[in-house]
């Protein structure tokens, strides 16, 4: 069985900064000072000189400090959605289109999934030594899948942790 040596933890990397947008700051001091604390943080504003340097996670919550901080997206940018394309259909996914079409900014789809093969729940419960894993959808469960202390629960069944 492949050993996985690259899990990411947490404080990964000198590279992750955290934008503190000016909505996102508010009533949230503690957790800004743990932020900061830990990650080299920016403001939009930092982003402006050298645009082309950075990747930038969007949250439709971002768009007014991201206009008024100068972070408008251009021709020459593109955003990706990496969720099902079904989710652009809501009213947050079209908010999102919308505002990126608006700056001409063309998008890159890419379907990332969230759900991990049988193979790989196993190779990471067997690199972290889990516990318990307890599958919450997916594949049928009740077959032979060799992962380690795997739980079944039954729809609704409560878990006490």
């Amino acid at each position: 069985m492949p050993a996985i040596k690259n899990i990411r933890k947490p404080g990964f990397g000198k590279q992750f900064k955290v934008v503190l947008t000016s909505n996102y700051e508010k009533g949230r001091d503690s957790l800004i000072a743990s932020i900061k604390a830990k990650h080299a943080d920016l403001l939009v504003e930092d982003l402006v000189p050298e645009p082309s340097k950075w990747v930038v996670m969007f949250r439709n919550a971002m768009t007014q400090s991201y206009e008024e901080g100068g972070i408008i997206p251009t021709s020459d940018d593109a955003w990706c959605w990496s969720m099902w394309s079904g989710y652009l259909k809501n009213d947050s996914g079209k908010k999102t289109q919308e505002w990126f079409d608006k700056h001409h900014c063309p998008a890159k789809h890419l379907h990332t999934s969230g759900h991990a093969s049988v193979a790989d729940l196993r190779a990471v419960a067997n690199a972290i030594n889990a516990k318990q894993v307890i599958p919450v959808h997916g594949t049928d469960w009740a077959g032979e899948t060799d992962i380690p202390n795997l739980r079944h629960l039954k729809n609704g069944e409560p878990l006490c942790l």
